[in-house]
Order: C-alpha cells, then structure tokens, then sequence
C-alpha cells in the first residue's frame, strides 16, 4: 500500500513537472538571483578557528569562557624564529645576539605595529565577566591585544628562549589571535619574506655569516593547515564534478544530456550556500570556514 501511494506521489510529481517546467524552471531561477543578492558574503558569516562554530554549551566554548575568566586573554598564538649557529664551538656569538635585539627585533616589530589592527580578536574575555583588578591580573589582556615581540634580552622569559648548548635562540612573536585564524596568514608571509635567503635582511647583508634563520609557531603551523585544507578542498571538490559529469555522461550516453542535470545540481548547490548564509545570519546555524566544500560534494 505503500508503495503504491509513493509510485502514485511520484506519477502525480512527474506530471506536474513535465506541464509546467518553463514555470518552475523561471522560479527556481528567481530563487537563485533573489537569495544571491540578498544572501551576506560568505566570509562575513564563517567563522574562523577551531571552537567558533560550536554551539555555545559545547564544552570546548565553556573551557575557553573558563580560561578568559582566569587569565582575562583569549587562547592565543604565535610566530617563532629559529636563530642558530653551528660553527661556532662557543655558540652564537656576540654579532648574532646584536643582531638578533637591533636588527631583527626592530623590523619585527614594525611588522607588529602595521598588522595589529587586523588581528584584534572579536571578544577578548566574556561579555559577562568582570573587569580584572590589578591583583588578577590586570593588564594581561590589554597585553594581548597588541603582538610583542621577545627575544633573549627580555628580561621575563630572555634565558627561557636559549638552547642548552647556546647554539640557538628563539625570537617570539606572540599574536592576539588563535592559530587557526586566517587572518594571521599576512603577518607570516612577511615574517618570511623578511628572513628568507632572498629577503630583506639577506640581500641588505644583515645577517652574519654564518648564522641560519627558521620560521615555526603555532601560528605558522595553522597557516599551513589552513592552506593544506584549502588545497585539499579544491581537489576534492574538482574530482567530485569530474566524477559526477563521468558518471552523468556514463548513465546518459549523450554529453549534452548529462549538463542538464549537472546544472540542477549546481542551481541547488548555489542555492543551498545562500540559503545557509542567510540561516547563519540570522543566527540559526553556525558555519565554520571550509563547509561549503562538504555542502558541493554532497
């Protein structure tokens, strides 16, 4: 009984289809023009890290809240400069350490000072917790929210960032932001191009000779990550259109065929992005970056 009542559904469907395609073929179109311009940019609604799409009673999001209220930061990052000498037997030497507190601490904090704007994080502590006192720990958010840059001469952590042989020394950059956040990726490229073999420092002959430079952090290796995925997400979904058309062509035996339906599917799939940023403008879902790539494959 069943079957036939979804066998009748479908034949009643089908007739309907095949008597008023031009009609719904121009509201389908309407629908995708009329969501497209009003639906947000898709950046301005998918959220960057790792927590920021859960729900807010997830426990990750109720460590973090945790973690803010104690410390009054956010969970940060940051950006690590490898300095290191082999030939020496004694380790770095006095032109290195020079080196590293004038010259390379200088240049990158002028690349603090020009990207700190961009990496203001959205909310450094909850909107419910209060206002640290000097005995709390006042200060060490307003600390966050600029990058500082520490080196050997640092008073705090100075001899912390020294190997044990003293043939190398860390240059720490420490960022307002968490190391999945794509915003931190220009701050990194220019830590690169100032450090490179072909960078600034190498081609002004800055750099004693000698002396190897390095870059690491949290932040690097998130950048990376994000770039893998996205990488990853291109080819996926490239491979995912491949086999569709392969298939589509297979079932159809016509070429020409086989568009219409991948049309459909394209018209839904814009459709559906639209439609979810919308939703999550609104505030019903939460997207995180790198979900329309599951939305088009599936």
């Amino acid at each position: 009984c069943l079957l036939g009542s979804t066998s009748r559904m479908f034949q009643t469907l089908g007739k309907l289809v095949s008597r008023t395609w031009p009609l719904l073929l121009v509201a389908w179109l309407v629908v995708l023009v009329g969501l497209k311009l009003t639906a947000p940019p898709w950046r301005s609604v998918a959220r960057e890290g790792e927590f920021a799409f859960l729900p807010k009673d997830s426990p990750s999001l109720a460590a973090e809240e945790l973690f803010q209220k104690a410390w009054g930061a956010p969970l940060a990052s940051n950006v690590v400069i490898v300095v290191r000498r082999e030939s020496s037997p004694t380790g770095l030497l006095d032109s290195d350490k020079s080196f590293i507190n004038d010259v390379l601490r200088e240049r990158l904090e002028t690349i603090a000072d020009d990207e700190t704007a961009s990496l203001q994080p959205q909310s450094l502590k909850p909107a419910n917790a209060s206002r640290p006192t000097e005995d709390e720990g006042a200060g060490s958010a307003d600390d966050l929210k600029t990058i500082t840059v520490r080196t050997l001469s640092d008073k705090s952590v100075g001899r912390l960032l020294n190997s044990e042989d003293k043939h190398a020394s860390l240059v720490l950059m420490e960022l307002p932001t968490g190391f999945l956040d794509s915003r931190n990726a220009r701050l990194i490229e220019r830590v690169e191009k100032l450090i490179d073999r072909n960078g600034e420092l190498q081609s002004g002959g800055l750099v004693p000779r000698g002396l190897d430079l390095a870059l690491s952090g949290s932040a690097t290796v998130g950048r990376d990550m994000i770039r893998a995925a996205r990488e990853s997400s291109r080819d996926t979904e490239l491979w995912t259109v491949l086999l569709v058309l392969f298939l589509l062509i297979l079932i159809y035996q016509a070429p020409l065929m086989a568009i219409i339906p991948l049309m459909t599917v394209g018209v839904a799939t814009e459709i559906s992005l639209a439609l979810l940023a919308c939703l999550a403008q609104a505030g019903v879902v939460n997207l995180f970056s790198g979900i329309e790539v599951y939305v088009k494959v599936l």
